[in-house]
């Protein structure tokens, strides 16, 4: 959809979306691109969104524009294994386990979160969680930790290579450049799909990294749905923007709703939340949708893989 001249991709209730800005009105034979992925299902194909200031790359060339963390791709390869787990660790992790903060409410202060423990940045403990957004984070993570999938992503968000922030606001992952930029971060949490597609756009946006942390936005007062399940959506598409495996294609096929890899990805696992609370599964991304959507045939949370290079 259309808004204040920029093509909004994403869910009208602001899980995650990316705006990008419109050049010209785009043709639908111009604006897709179909890419078979055969390593796991041959019943969809994925295709990049594109208009005319798109330009085809060499994966040489992308390895030369990203310059020396091209070095890391050889992790990356498919291997049938790696790309089929949710939980597949980021190639490169902090030891100290402090990259998952939390902004305080209203104020530039945050708090380091570490295993169910909390701590001032100078790595003292953090006794006072009375402030109006902590104490809502506090019982959100509780429930989160109680998971044993939540356990796995909450370690892994912990030792992310980039810096990662909880924030209030609308809910919504915002992968950020070095400088601390909002959304400028979006190639590199793209890396992977950018590699196997060979597109992207030709705008000076950093490109010279696998992986991007970011502002994990959240509404402690969502309605419709446990907030802590919003807050687990919005923490899994941080995962996948750290490992640089945020997939910005589409799915298309009979048997799917047509949405980004990265919102089935991030539902599979906001589906094991919703299980874990005793709330229906989600069944479509989009709102009030009918016919195909995220579940696989079984009614189950549908797996999608990570991109690979071959």
């Amino acid at each position: 959809m259309l808004r204040n001249n920029y093509i909004t991709y994403g869910y009208r209730s602001s899980f995650w979306y990316l705006r990008l800005p419109q050049r010209k009105t785009m043709k639908l034979a111009s604006l897709l691109v179909f890419i078979s992925f055969a390593a796991v299902a041959q019943d969809y194909t994925l295709y990049q969104a594109e208009n005319d200031h798109y330009r085809d790359y060499t994966r040489e060339q992308l390895m030369e524009r990203m310059g020396e963390a091209s070095a890391l791709l050889p992790h990356y390869h498919c291997n049938g294994r790696d790309e089929l787990d949710p939980f597949w660790p980021a190639v490169r992790q902090n030891e100290q386990e402090d990259s998952l903060k939390i902004s305080l409410y209203k104020s530039e202060q945050k708090i380091i979160y570490i295993k169910g423990e909390y701590f001032k940045l100078n790595g003292e403990v953090q006794t006072d969680l009375s402030d109006v957004f902590v104490a809502q984070v506090v019982r959100a993570l509780k429930k989160i930790e109680a998971m044993p999938e939540g356990q796995k992503l909450l370690r892994q968000l912990e030792r992310s290579h980039f810096p990662l922030n909880i924030v209030h606001g609308g809910n919504g992952f915002n992968p950020r450049d070095d400088a601390g930029t909002s959304y400028r971060g979006i190639y590199r949490a793209n890396a992977l799909s950018i590699f196997t597609h060979g597109r992207m756009t030709s705008e000076a946006i950093p490109f010279n990294n696998i992986g991007a942390g970011g502002s994990i936005g959240w509404n402690p007062k969502t309605e419709g749905l446990p907030p802590h399940v919003a807050l687990a959506h919005e923490m899994f598409h941080a995962f996948d923007s750290i490992r640089g495996i945020l997939d910005m294609r589409f799915v298309q096929g009979p048997k799917y709703e047509q949405a980004f890899i990265s919102e089935y990805r991030a539902v599979f696992f906001e589906n094991l939340t919703r299980k874990a609370a005793g709330v229906p599964y989600r069944t479509h991304y989009g709102e009030n949708q009918t016919g195909p959507g995220l579940l696989d045939e079984f009614n189950e949370p549908r797996k999608m893989p990570s991109p690979c290079l071959k």
